[in-house]
């Protein structure tokens, strides 16, 4: 048994973890011998996780393509669009050059690694002047590659897009970011002591969002969802081929937007699964508030979530020296999925798979998360 020492809020987080149910006991698991009809669980599930995220309901009209070029085998589009609030959304839709029919589309959704100057460019190069802050990112999380260039290039439509406050998103000055004024160099290459800042602002936004009868994961999703209509509506992506992929906070994003809609055929998230649990006892402090689903663990565990996307195919990719994670409690989510797609009749469209080493999506991941979106997509 774990000391109370060692736990992230001493007996206080005991208790706290008690309070939940274990990964296949929640009221709205699969696994319950309640449920049967898969489809009517989907149906009941995710309505009460939309009363929960509590996503706003916002609609664009159009978008902007602001530039075209060509580049690294790819054509690549900078795309532009506005939201009632903040700063207007900047996206990259990259594809092959040559194509013969509507090709699949796939969102591929940034993380966060405490980079908020940084957002769709974490996963993407779209000219030779890349910044050396970008190549840097890169190195360290993708072994120097743009995996979002390189799954364009095994023949996919994909779109990467900056989610609020990331990149193009960043809040403009404010009261709650004047501690940031004077230290900011957009044009430099070392924007850590913006992002050390900024940072200690995710409990003022999380406080405006809660307040304001919204929650930052369903902010996130909003935004993710119109994202997923703009790549479907598009003449040169095939609507009946969409998928998904991710690395942490990215991967986040797939299981809740793939566990929230049809749309998605097919997920790979990368570098998040675990439990509540887990956030309580260890890692909460490890985490953005953008996770965060007040009230929703009594109901699902974290893994339920992304089961709504059952039966369609589901590729979870952990690495299993994660420090962000605690791996027995990512095999208790596995555990979980696992049931879930037996019990749909489809065990061939899950799979968890372990990495070595630390938190990252590196060629190995890549590759086979490429491999898997090809597979069924």
């Amino acid at each position: 048994m774990l000391s109370d020492d060692s736990l992230l809020l001493g007996r206080c987080s005991r208790w706290f973890s008690s309070q939940l149910s274990e990964e296949g006991r929640y009221p709205y698991s699969f696994v319950q011998s309640r449920f049967s009809d898969i489809r009517k669980w989907k149906e009941q599930s995710r309505e009460i996780f939309e009363q929960y995220i509590l996503a706003p309901v916002i609609s664009i009209s159009d978008f902007e393509v602001v530039s075209v070029s060509d580049y690294d085998g790819l054509r690549i589009e900078k795309l532009r669009w506005s939201l009632p609030f903040g700063n207007p959304t900047e996206a990259y839709f990259l594809r092959p050059l040559e194509y013969q029919r509507p090709l699949p589309g796939v969102l591929a959704l940034h993380g966060h690694a405490r980079n908020k100057i940084l957002g769709k460019s974490k996963i993407t190069r779209v000219s030779d002047n890349t910044d050396s802050s970008i190549i840097s990112f890169q190195q360290k999380m993708h072994e120097g590659r743009a995996w979002a260039n390189e799954l364009a290039k095994n023949g996919f439509a994909v779109l990467v897009h900056d989610v609020f406050p990331f990149e193009s998103r960043l809040i403009t000055p404010s009261k709650a970011f004047s501690v940031l004024d004077g230290v900011v160099d957009k044009n430099g290459d070392d924007y850590s002591q913006y992002n050390e800042k900024a940072s200690y602002m995710e409990s003022d936004i999380a406080k405006v969002l809660f307040s304001s009868g919204f929650t930052w994961p369903g902010l996130t999703l909003t935004e993710d969802r119109i994202a997923l209509n703009i790549l479907a509506s598009r003449e040169d992506v095939d609507e009946n081929r969409l998928g998904c992929c991710g690395l942490s906070l990215g991967g986040m994003r797939a299981q809740y937007l793939s566990g929230s809609t049809d749309k998605i055929r097919c997920t790979v998230s990368a570098g998040f699964m675990t439990t509540w649990n887990d956030f309580i006892l260890h890692h909460a402090i490890d985490h953005t508030w953008m996770y965060s689903i007040p009230g929703l663990s009594n109901l699902m565990g974290l893994s339920d979530i992304v089961s709504m996307t059952a039966p369609s195919p589901l590729l979870i990719q952990s690495c299993s020296d994660d420090e962000l994670f605690s791996l027995d409690e990512v095999r208790k989510a596995e555990k979980n999925l696992r049931g879930v797609y037996e019990k749909a009749g489809f065990p061939d469209h899950f799979d968890h798979r372990y990495y070595k080493g630390s938190h990252r999506f590196s060629t190995e991941m890549q590759t086979e998360a490429f491999d898997w979106l090809s597979r069924w997509l």
